[in-house]
């Protein structure tokens, strides 16, 4: 049995008040963290993260005493950005445990180094769209465990290079409260109700030129014109920042006057903001053709949401068609059909957005994602 582990991060996504970061990565990676922390025979789990402050090592130790048994020895170190410190540290700690999670591809390069004890490597998305190569490539079939959040990750890297390892399929879950155990949060008792509804869709999603501009924004938009020409009142709500931000407003500028009148930007959004939005809105798109998992899926289920995705990427694992929402190519004409269908029979889209909330309580909770962590990694007792 396997009792001592070292856990790699490129980010958990705390700051030095304690203030969760917003990110995927960041959401997955912290959920990593507690499920195994609260491995039954674990005796010693080391934490280090690249980009946190030093001072947020505190916080992420708070967060993990909640799961991890009294026993534990927690060992918490956050690097601020240093690789130099990180890789001398890691290339410490290997002599003082049994195994290591790497929660990111290009950290596990380190796995590499002489004397270093078998590693487990999380595949998260985008990292793996890409053919592999040099010490990337080769740490990916050194490897000694696969893990990714998705069958779409794990074929799509397969068929990159047959050789890697075969990888154990661990889907993504809503993250708890940081500071809290997984039953204090209220966000399963929601319901839906219609009047509190507009008649509008919420897009949530970094723009990004980096990413090639792969969640959608520009095809939703370009479907804007057709569902305005049907329903008037209509409105898309785009929610996020990035460096594609201002593309995508002259993409909006240059419709018709009564159509990019209901296209909003709200920026970047706090929680309590954004659940605002997640209330009042009548259902979520975004035809993303790059997606790991898409744990904003998730997010827009559990407010009871029905979801349009693309039928391209791991969305389709997630989002169930004509059961928790639409999978459609991603082009606009056709996501512009899935808005119609939804928007004009807002009973339909209920009854999908209260499936979505089901399927989220009954498979992607915290404690589902435990289990299945600690499952792939032979730690369940």
């Amino acid at each position: 049995m396997t009792e001592r582990w070292l856990i790699v991060a490129p980010e958990l996504g705390i700051n030095s008040a304690g203030e969760v970061i917003p990110g995927g990565v960041q959401r997955a990676g912290r959920s990593f963290c507690r499920a195994l922390a609260s491995a039954p025979a674990l005796k010693t789990l080391s934490v280090f993260s690249l980009t946190d402050a030093p001072d947020a090592a505190p916080h992420l130790e708070r967060m993990l005493r909640l799961y991890a048994p009294p026993k534990v020895t927690l060992r918490i170190k956050c690097f601020g950005g240093s690789r130099f410190q990180l890789s001398a540290a890691v290339w410490r700690e290997q002599f003082k445990i049994d195994q290591v999670l790497y929660l990111h591809l290009y950290q596990a390069v380190l796995g590499l180094a002489p004397f270093h004890p078998p590693y487990t490597l999380i595949g998260h998305g985008a990292e793996l769209f890409e053919p592999l190569v040099g010490l990337r490539r080769l740490a990916l079939r050194r490897a000694d465990r696969f893990i990714t959040v998705s069958a779409h990750t794990a074929q799509t890297a397969k068929s990159l290079d047959p050789r890697i390892p075969e990888a154990q399929i661990v889907p993504l879950c809503l993250e708890p409260p940081m500071y809290q155990r997984e039953d204090s949060d209220p966000g399963f008792v929601r319901e839906t109700v219609l009047s509190e509804r507009h008649p509008a869709a919420l897009m949530v999603g970094t723009m990004s030129r980096w990413q090639r501009f792969t969640k959608g924004h520009r095809e939703v938009i370009a479907a804007w014109e057709q569902v305005s020409t049907q329903i008037p009142n209509a409105e898309l709500w785009i929610v996020g920042g990035g460096d594609a931000e201002s593309d995508l407003r002259v993409q909006a500028a240059a419709l018709p006057p009564p159509v990019r009148d209901r296209i909003r930007f709200w920026g970047r959004l706090n929680d309590s903001e954004l659940e605002q939005l997640w209330r009042r809105a009548c259902l979520f798109v975004l035809p993303s053709t790059r997606e790991g998992f898409g744990l904003v899926y998730l997010e827009a289920m559990r407010a009871g949401l029905p979801c349009i995705a693309s039928n391209a990427d791991a969305a389709r694992e997630v989002v169930i068609h004509e059961q928790t929402g639409l999978i459609t190519p991603p082009q606009p004409n056709l996501i512009a059909q899935a808005i119609l269908r939804l928007l004009k029979d807002p009973h339909w889209a209920a009854q999908l957005g209260a499936a979505g909330r089901i399927r989220c309580a009954e498979l992607f909770q915290f404690a589902h994602f435990r289990l299945r962590v600690l499952h792939a990694l032979g730690l369940e007792s």
